[in-house]
């Protein structure tokens, strides 16, 4: 259970740092370097099994925000 909110948690966030800063879906997937089919999927709540930590280090150099901040329940709205 505890893991489901993790994952809830990440998903809401990526896609509130998405809108927040005004990023297209596209864009966004371009400064993760993954395909738009795999962000919706990542903002559906559907992680792939191994998520990379590529993604982490990319979304921390762009925004400056850590990991564990991205699994937290703070929002990013």
């Amino acid at each position: 259970m505890e893991k489901d909110n993790y994952i809830e948690n990440f998903s809401k966030n990526m896609k509130a740092i998405r809108t927040k800063n005004n990023i297209s879906k596209k864009e966004m997937a371009k400064i993760l370097v993954i395909g738009i089919g795999s962000l919706l999927k990542i903002e559906n709540e559907i992680l792939p099994p191994k998520l990379e930590a590529n993604i982490l280090i990319k979304i921390y150099n762009k925004f400056e925000i850590l990991p564990s901040e991205l699994f937290s329940k703070e929002s990013f709205d």
